[in-house]
């Protein structure tokens, strides 16, 4: 490979790409399209976006650009599997056959939000004891929102104890973007206000509490050190090269055991 063939560096997971478009959306890209593609693909793809749409170009290049009323891309990509990389192609408004040749969508209107699996980016106003203004965030698709409220619902009215730990185990561990932990909140005050009405007493005649952590609890997702995998890039993947899951989590409460 030349030294001056375009490489693109892989994102350590789909957290720390979802934070990465929020610093991107800011800047201005918000025009988006993506896609999958095998590993040994990516690189194909990389180049070709490279020579045609400038996704290699520095940042003084992408500033004169700008200045100048012209379009500028980025390229962000995600290994899922020897089998599967998923690609997003970010581009600011602007003068370019980017607009012209990519079924690009404006992340800026309904039914156009950047979707990276089960969560969407969305541009909510912040509540004035938070500084007001608006800000970009992530939320979970309706369709996902409605199932975990659903299935929290119908967990809290059948008094399944262990099963809600085991459920709220499993949101416990999703990237908490504000708007997904809000989310998460709604769904958890809800379930527990049903469990309440229940008045669910021991063999002692004692109120059985709530099993599950309380809304409060919800973990606050910390910030990237890293975007991007410290090795590997899409030349490495079309050698064949295997990535290492390198995603980092926030680590589970100490109420929630392990071993459920």
């Amino acid at each position: 490979m030349s030294q001056r063939t375009p490489t693109l560096r892989i994102c350590r997971g789909y957290a720390a790409m979802q934070q990465h478009i929020v610093k991107m959306a800011d800047a201005g890209y918000t025009f988006w399209t993506s896609g999958y593609c095998r590993p040994h693909k990516l690189q194909d793809l990389v180049e070709k976006f490279s020579e045609k749409y400038g996704i290699h170009l520095t940042r003084s290049q992408r500033t004169y650009r700008k200045k100048k009323g012209l379009a500028n891309a980025h390229m962000m990509a995600v290994y899922e599997s020897s089998a599967n990389c998923f690609w997003i192609l970010l581009v600011t408004p602007g003068i370019g056959i980017v607009h012209n040749e990519e079924k690009l969508r404006d992340s800026k209107k309904a039914g156009e939000h950047i979707v990276v699996n089960d969560v969407h980016l969305q541009r909510l106003t912040r509540p004035r004891m938070h500084g007001g203004g608006e800000h970009w965030t992530w939320l979970l698709l309706e369709s996902k929102f409605n199932e975990l409220q659903n299935q929290a619902t119908k967990d809290a009215r059948h008094a399944q104890p262990e099963t809600i730990r085991l459920f709220w185990k499993q949101q416990f561990g999703r990237t908490m973007h504000s708007g997904v932990r809000t989310q998460l909140k709604q769904i958890l005050r809800r379930a527990i206000r049903i469990w309440e009405k229940r008045k669910l007493q021991d063999e002692a005649g004692n109120r059985i509490p709530w099993p599950a952590p309380a809304p409060d609890s919800l973990p606050i997702k910390g910030k990237f050190r890293e975007i991007y995998h410290p090795e590997v890039t899409s030349y490495d993947l079309q050698l064949g090269a295997f990535v290492p899951y390198a995603e980092e989590r926030m680590p589970l409460p100490a109420y929630i055991p392990d071993d459920i």
